[in-house]
């Protein structure tokens, strides 16, 4: 799966170290949004883990702000005896690319061009009944 997001945060690296084999584990995240409906853009955390630090060198380079398509997996599992009877759900990256000619964007830039496209409630067009 695919989705253009604009990262709004980056965390740093976590090195982890694996219970039943030992290895060592590097795991980053971010947040990206994804603002293909400007009125309910929806923040999405993507993980990238492996066991050295193939892929979250991916994120060298990206900042926040930046307009980037990120290729990811849908990964679920269900929590082990703490919680039965739930899942956790990951998306797991394989591949992030920056977007061309994409400008960098603060989340303040964005609202203040939210809010400039907004229709004027005054003007006659609203056909709501209220």
């Amino acid at each position: 799966m695919e989705k253009e997001v604009v990262i709004t945060r980056i965390f740093p690296v976590e090195t982890i170290q694996g219970k039943s084999n030992g290895k060592t584990y590097q795991k980053g995240k971010f947040w990206g949004e994804d603002r293909s409906n400007p009125l309910y853009p929806v923040t999405l955390e993507f993980e990238l883990f492996g066991e050295n630090d193939n892929k979250t060198k991916m994120l060298k380079g990206h900042i926040e702000g930046e307009t980037v398509k990120v290729a990811f997996n849908i990964k679920g599992n269900p929590y082990p005896r703490e919680a039965p009877d739930r899942i956790y759900t990951s998306l797991d990256v394989w591949q992030i690319s920056s977007v061309e000619g994409a400008p960098v964007v603060s989340g303040s830039d964005q609202a203040v061009a939210d809010i400039n496209n907004m229709p004027d409630p005054m003007d006659g067009s609203n056909d709501l009944p209220f």
